[in-house]
């Protein structure tokens, strides 16, 4: 099926979950929210806006920003870096640029603000199931 797809078409995307077992057997169960976001960053009909965008971790999950910006370059979307902040509550989206108002559409109930730069700040409301 997939002879014909161009080597630079084809992407690997790693989905949060977390290890739990079901009988005897080990597995990894999937965040579904977080699934069904990264499907949304990463299946679009069109390329993502290519202007520069940071991801910030305020969850308190260490290594969250490096997922999420990873599922976001991934998707073709243009992430400038990721970093970790303090433990935030509330997720919100900072920016007006076109990176910023289709990640709206994509995290609908994030708070949004404006400023100079796009920021996705993912907050303790939007951290990955634990454990």
């Amino acid at each position: 099926i997939y002879k014909s797809v161009p080597e630079d078409d084809i992407r690997t995307i790693t989905l949060p979950g977390r290890p739990s077992n079901v009988g005897a057997a080990s597995v990894v169960m999937l965040d579904p929210r977080w699934a069904k976001l990264v499907g949304k960053m990463v299946f679009n009909k069109r390329p993502p806006p290519q202007d520069l965008l940071m991801v910030a971790n305020a969850t308190g999950v260490a290594g969250w920003d490096r997922m999420v910006a990873g599922a976001l370059r991934g998707g073709g979307w243009n992430v400038r870096t990721s970093i970790e902040q303090p433990v935030n509550q509330q997720s919100e989206l900072v920016g007006t640029s076109q990176a910023a108002k289709e990640l709206a559409r994509i995290f609908t109930s994030l708070r949004r603000r404006n400023g100079n730069e796009t920021v996705l700040r993912i907050g303790a409301d939007l951290a990955p199931i634990q454990g």
